[in-house]
């Protein structure tokens, strides 16, 4: 009898240790494939327009416009005060920056009357290059996600964007084709 109770527990045991993986499984399926429509969505970007050109706002309010430096890797991070996240991966791509003593030409974007946004930022580092951007620069760019950490060329296209700076640090632990001046 105990043999038999014992067997049916293990059996039993067994079903629901099964079944937990399946829907396990089934989360992880259901994350990769949400995982894959953020990664999708690179294509939504306008790679051919320029940022160089577009008015920006500088720290004063005067019209400003980015610069590109030929010397080093051109990187432009997009943030929005109503990102509740934007700060947090800002707060890692610094650090991964910083601790790697990676060189770049970094320029900050962030939306209009985000006073927070720049106190914050003046923080981090009160040399950053901070500039004020209004949404209609989202819409023309078709940025579909904050933040955005986004390499241009000489010309100062998109190159490459990603809502992921581990993605982007991946590109430098790889030396990747697409981080040259091109």
């Amino acid at each position: 009898m105990l043999n038999v109770l014992s067997y049916t527990f293990y059996i039993l045991l067994f079903s629901l240790s099964t079944f937990y993986s399946f829907i396990s499984l089934q989360n992880l399926k259901n994350i990769t494939h949400k995982n894959s429509e953020t990664n999708l969505k690179h294509s939504e970007i306008d790679y051919s327009k320029s940022f160089i050109n577009y008015p920006l706002k500088d720290r004063k309010g005067e019209t400003a416009f980015l610069k590109i430096d030929h010397k080093y890797l051109n990187i432009v991070a997009i943030l929005n005060s109503n990102c509740s996240h934007c700060t947090e991966h800002f707060e890692e791509f610094w650090y991964l920056l910083t601790s790697n003593n990676l060189k770049i030409s970094l320029q900050i974007l962030i939306n209009e009357n985000s006073n927070e946004l720049l106190h914050y930022l003046d923080l981090v580092d009160p040399n950053l290059s901070i500039f004020q951007y209004k949404n209609d620069l989202i819409d023309e760019f078709r940025i579909p996600y904050y933040p955005a950490f986004i390499v241009l060329n000489e010309q100062g296209k998109i190159k490459f964007s990603t809502p992921d700076l581990y993605e982007l640090y991946s590109l430098f632990l790889r030396r990747d084709s697409l981080l040259t001046n091109n």
